[in-house]
């Protein structure tokens, strides 16, 4: 079969160049390159040039700012899990859920967390809101059979409701961090109080 006349062929490869693997730009320009062809010269200039490449990034993010912000978001919303040792995952998580509520408690949020169980497949977690997602990392810990025993000694030598003493010993072992801590402590005066 002969080739006619109005066939293209990439200049690299030498692949017949149809509208699914030729740039749209290229072809208005007459630019015989295909797509794979041109990210390859790309990742070559790039590292071949490599202050004009971060000078062109440099531009681009000043200039497309918020577009940049909501794609990282967006990529670290699917994709990326941090872990309770401080180590980064990437992976597929769940779809967040489109109705915005957290899946423990079903109060709809502005912001959900994403617990996951399984370093290993991180199909395997929820969308929680900030509340759930502390009581479930508590959980995970393995704080809440501490917290009954302590409670039901506070119960029985107190007569009634916790003292902060006992409440604020929770909250530390419970969190890590001192705004963790004063919203445990918060959550269990709620509790108490009810």
């Amino acid at each position: 079969m002969g080739m006619s006349k109005t066939e293209r062929l990439c200049k690299d490869c030498g692949v017949p160049l149809t509208t699914e693997n030729w740039y749209s730009s290229d072809m208005k320009m007459h630019k015989c390159i295909c797509k794979s062809c041109c990210c390859t010269r790309a990742r070559e200039w790039r590292k071949t040039h490599p202050k004009q490449s971060r000078e062109t990034e440099r531009r681009y993010y000043a200039l497309y700012h918020d577009k940049c912000v909501a794609l990282r978001k967006k990529y670290r919303r699917k994709r990326v899990v941090k872990t309770l040792d401080g180590r980064t995952l990437l992976g597929n998580k769940r779809p967040y859920p489109e109705d915005e509520c957290c899946e423990l408690c079903n109060r709809r949020r502005r912001l959900l967390a994403y617990h996951h169980y399984n370093d290993y497949d991180l199909q395997e977690g929820l969308w929680l809101c900030p509340p759930c997602h502390l009581f479930a990392e508590g959980v995970d810990r393995g704080f809440v059979n501490p917290y009954f025993i302590l409670k039901e000694k506070v119960i029985k030598t107190r007569g009634g409701l916790p003292h902060r003493e006992m409440i604020s010993f929770l909250s530390d072992k419970v969190a890590d961090t001192e705004t963790e801590r004063e919203r445990v402590f918060n959550l269990i005066m709620e509790a108490t109080k009810t």
